[in-house]
């Protein structure tokens, strides 16, 4: 990778300008750019949480990095500059701060406040500018723009999406419990207020639990919907997302990977223990990663759950490398080829798990043609291994069409169908009552 050392007034590199420095990074993630002259990256070398660091340009190597935002022990999420200050994002359990330093000195400044328990991010990358623009959205707070003054140091509403008013207040509570092996797992909980403390509810249960991703709370018609309609949401921070850190994330990688197995199974047995659930009423859902979560808690605990929703999910775990793009997972999954990888991955892989004669939860799978990220045949296979398996009696569906992909592209009112039946099969299947609201 190559920048050139030399830079315009308003700091970017002059076309014109030599030398130019050819910078090393060793298969580090690494974003270099520049600001009023001077060079900043930022990087995980050295960092696995990130840091953003100044490149001294008389000898940019590794030895005379500065620190400009020094590594913690939560990961950095994205970054942004406005006059002489740049701004990160970190991630702690599932709330999302935004810090602030000075870009001369890094001295650190007074973050940006946020509502704890919401997801943040850094809108627009500006060198120049006297301003700063984040979004934030939470379970209950539809999505929101604001504007910071780095002069008066003042937040303003900036912009916000016209929505639907609830019906009624939801109420948001962290907890933790312990892991199969005593690791204790951060869980966020949301339900109606007036039904938050009031005894078993039926729940929907998800995660996520790879590739270093953070579940924090965001705004969705489907959770919305749930609420209103008495469901208890759940969402453990299992192992395989980077919500405590990267080391988080490590916890649950390749051959540790049923680490996000058994918490997200503690999650279900802890709702049913301390009575915020009970058995036959717990559904869980996830897509993609959390696809692969879904499969493999159901086969490997489906006394435990009452229905599923998995959508664009890998289940064959042993062939999954040989389709599309999906060979460049092998460092998050471990690669089938490998003799000891091959062991960790079949002993989870959904697929080669599923038992014949065993009662298992309703299943509703979601995929398509257009799906080139986790292939098709994941779900169609998985469909025909459990309908010939499963004694239980509850539906096993194939959501199946020809334009679905895992990044669709498709018309609202094709969007709006599918969360309409994916809805319905969750109170169908947990017996949820439903009832209609004039919307204002």
């Amino acid at each position: 990778m190559s920048v050139s050392a030399g830079s315009r007034a308003g700091g970017c590199p002059s076309p014109e300008a030599t030398p130019k420095l050819l910078l090393h990074h060793g298969g580090s993630y690494f974003i270099p750019f520049w600001v009023r002259g001077q060079l900043l990256a930022f990087t995980n070398s050295a960092a696995p949480n990130f840091r953003i660091i100044h490149i001294n340009l008389d000898d940019p190597s590794p030895k005379s990095w500065r620190d400009v935002v020094p590594e913690s022990d939560r990961r950095i999420k994205d970054f942004a500059v406005a006059a002489n200050r740049i701004f990160v994002t970190r991630v702690d359990h599932f709330s999302t701060k935004i810090e602030v330093f000075d870009l001369d000195n890094g001295d650190q400044k007074t973050d940006i406040p946020l509502p704890p328990h919401g997801s943040a991010r850094l809108i627009d990358f500006t060198h120049g500018a006297d301003e700063a623009f984040y979004s934030y959205t939470s379970i209950t707070q539809p999505p929101v723009v604001y504007r910071y003054d780095t002069k008066n140091e003042k937040v303003e509403l900036w912009e916000k999406m016209a929505h639907f008013s609830a019906q009624a207040a939801i109420a948001v509570e962290q907890v933790s419990y312990l892991s199969n092996d005593g690791t204790e797992v951060p869980m966020l909980l949301a339900a109606r207020e007036d039904l938050i403390h009031s005894g078993p509810l039926p729940t929907f249960l998800t995660g996520y639990g790879g590739f270093g991703s953070c579940v924090t709370p965001r705004f969705t018609a489907h959770a919305s919907f749930l609420l209103e309609h008495g469901l208890l949401l759940a969402v453990p921070a299992v192992r395989g997302g980077s919500e405590l850190g990267e080391q988080w994330h490590l916890a649950g990688r390749r051959e540790k990977r049923q680490n996000c197995f058994d918490d997200f199974v503690a999650a279900a047995e802890w709702l049913i223990t301390e009575g915020r659930s009970e058995s036959g009423r717990i559904a869980i859902g996830g897509g993609s990663n959390a696809g692969l979560l879904v499969g493999a808690v159901i086969t490997q605990r489906p006394d435990l759950f009452r229905a599923a929703i998995c959508i664009g999910p890998l289940l064959d775990m042993i062939r999954y490398h040989l389709f599309d793009f999906a060979a460049g997972w092998a460092d998050e999954y471990g690669s089938p080829e490998d003799p000891a990888d091959f062991s960790s991955l079949s002993s989870y892989s959904p697929y080669h798990n599923a038992i014949n004669n065993k009662s298992y939860p309703a299943v509703l799978f979601v995929s398509g043609d257009a799906d080139t990220r986790c292939n098709p045949m994941h779900a169609r296979k998985m469909v025909a291994r459990l309908q010939a398996a499963s004694t239980s009696g509850y539906p096993i569906l194939l959501d199946y069409k020809e334009e679905w992909g895992h990044m669709p592209v498709q018309p609202l009112s094709t969007k709006i169908e599918g969360l309409v039946d994916r809805l319905t099969f969750l109170c169908h299947e947990l017996q949820v009552e439903l009832h209609s609201r004039r919307l204002s």
